[in-house]
């Protein structure tokens, strides 16, 4: 903690005030010092945050928590960086100032809200997740490593590039991952409490919450990641690149990465949303391992 203390002193100092006229404090990193101990202060406080939440579960009365310590402690500090990311980028794409902006300067123009989403997201990555991904086999998941390998490069580039679009794919679309984390964390404790025989109410507890919670997950999916993300991704990311292109220069290559990562990404959401079509249907009976928790496909 006390190295930590100095890089969060930068941090602390990238909360500039917007040039938008709402006057939105919102986070920024214009610097590659800011840049850096945001990203040293993200990853040390998650995994501060891990070590604490690990020995508390151990030492609690509650079985399922002492049993899956590890996991449930990885999935709380992550939906805490999930609500994070969603409300910075939120109000870094609805800013005034972005609404008037042109397609040059959304891309070819810096925006200090994007990098230091990109530099919280890189910091945690690799100083936290990954390493939880060695220890904690649940995590272990091919398909989530991969997009989780995709979101470090995204991130690299939004360092180097900090377009507007940042705050859209580093920001504001974690916000179906919120009730998605609460599900895979329910999930998951519904197995662990089968594992330890833990009373029946609990189980229905877990469930009940769950399926109260699943019927907002399919809507946020479906608006954010499914519709959302492909206009988006189509109408905005697309045009703008493809019409700065000429002027980019050294940033040519970062912003063709940019388009590279962005069809990927929306194929991937596209994929999950027709697998999620095709188990409700009773059509697709593979699991490509989204969540990591008890989940199988429903027959009927």
């Amino acid at each position: 903690m006390v190295l930590l203390r100095p890089a969060c002193r930068v941090a602390s100092a990238t909360f500039a005030r917007s040039t938008a006229p709402s006057m939105l404090l919102l986070p920024v990193a214009h610097t590659t010092r800011q840049y850096l101990a945001t990203a040293v202060c993200s990853g040390g406080l998650a995994l501060c945050a891990q070590g604490a939440l690990v020995l508390t579960f151990r030492r609690s009365n509650n079985r399922i928590l002492q049993r899956s310590a590890g996991f449930m402690a990885h999935h709380i500090v992550a939906l805490l960086f999930m609500i994070v990311a969603t409300a910075v980028g939120f109000a870094g794409w609805f800013s005034p100032s972005a609404a008037t902006a042109s397609a040059a300067a959304r891309v070819l123009v810096a925006d200090g809200t994007a990098r230091w989403l990109s530099a919280m997201l890189l910091g945690e990555l690799l100083l936290w997740d990954f390493p939880c991904s060695l220890f904690i086999p649940k995590l272990q998941v091919p398909v989530i490593i991969g997009h989780h390998i995709g979101l470090l490069a995204t991130a690299a580039l939004a360092c180097v590039a900090p377009i507007y679009w940042g705050t859209f794919y580093l920001g504001w679309a974690e916000l179906s991952n919120i009730p998605l984390q609460l599900i895979d964390t329910l999930e998951h404790a519904q197995g662990v409490a089968a594992e330890v025989d833990a009373p029946a109410a609990t189980a229905r507890r877990l469930r009940a919450w769950r399926d109260a919670i699943w019927p907002f997950f399919c809507a946020s999916f479906l608006l954010v990641r499914v519709i959302g993300f492909t206009a988006v991704t189509a109408r905005g990311l697309y045009p703008d690149i493809l019409s700065a292109l000429p002027a980019a220069g050294a940033l040519r290559a970062p912003l063709l990465g940019f388009l590279g990562l962005g069809t990927a990404f929306n194929a991937l959401m596209l994929f999950w949303f027709a697998e999620a079509v095709g188990k409700a249907l009773g059509i697709v009976t593979w699991d490509s391992g989204v969540s990591s928790g008890s989940a199988k496909t429903q027959e009927g």
